[in-house]
């Protein structure tokens, strides 16, 4: 009899321990989850700053436009061409993570 004593306490008492484990853990998820939205939002936005840039200007047709007319020497006209081919690499990879980051978020939705 006196084996029992104190086994309704502790059963309380893991019962106790494991809710805060799954609320800890639950609310690890949730923290994970939003910091890959937030990623999102930020890639999202500059990329959307990236898209405005690259298809607004066409600066490859202003560049050989400048050099044709003597505007800017070869080697300024290379290093812009440079700068540019750097911005464009830029936004593939920003695009990449942002499209990793969709998927991501895919993972937790299905």
């Amino acid at each position: 009899m006196w084996e029992n004593k104190n086994s309704v306490k502790q059963k309380k008492s893991q019962l106790l321990y494991s809710e805060s484990q799954l609320i800890a853990h639950t609310n690890e998820h949730y923290y994970h989850i939003k910091h890959i939205y937030e990623r999102y939002t930020n890639l999202k936005i500059t990329l959307l700053e990236y898209q405005t840039i690259f298809y607004t200007l066409n600066n490859t047709a202003l560049f050989n436009k400048a050099l044709a007319l003597g505007e800017i020497t070869t080697m300024q006209y290379l290093m812009e061409i440079n700068f540019y081919t750097d911005a464009q690499l830029d936004f593939i990879q920003i695009e990449k993570e942002y499209h990793e980051t969709i998927a991501e978020l895919y993972k937790y939705l299905l």
